[in-house]
């Protein structure tokens, strides 16, 4: 019976270490397919749609808001524009690391956001 048990718990922990790699797995792909589907060009309101639920206006008003701080932008078809790469880059910064971000393209932050910038 012990010997039973002890297949079973082997079993068991394969099993489980199976699942997990399976969830793994599929936020891996979860996260390439939505890189992925974004286009080359991506406009102000879809990239704020894909950050945050603040108000659109708010980042057009507020350029050191926008991805690349409102600079290195394209217009396309009429509409400013940003490589998809600057967007997923910008996707990931916070007010905490804002600074070092907007002095990479040369933008000056307003003194309330500079203080909430630690690094």
């Amino acid at each position: 019976m012990k010997e039973q048990e002890y297949q079973f718990q082997v079993l068991d922990l394969k099993i489980t270490q199976a699942i997990s790699l399976i969830k793994e797995n599929r936020e891996i792909e979860a996260k390439k397919n939505f890189t992925d589907s974004l286009p080359a060009w991506v406009d102000l309101e879809t990239a704020v749609k894909l950050k945050t639920n603040r108000s659109i206006e708010t980042y057009r008003s507020k350029l050191f808001l926008q991805p690349c701080c409102g600079t290195n932008y394209k217009l396309v078809g009429g509409i400013k524009s940003w490589e998809k790469s600057d967007v997923l880059e910008w996707l990931k910064i916070t007010d905490n690391n804002l600074k070092p971000y907007a002095e990479r393209f040369g933008v000056t932050l307003p003194a309330n956001y500079e203080k909430r910038s630690k690094e």
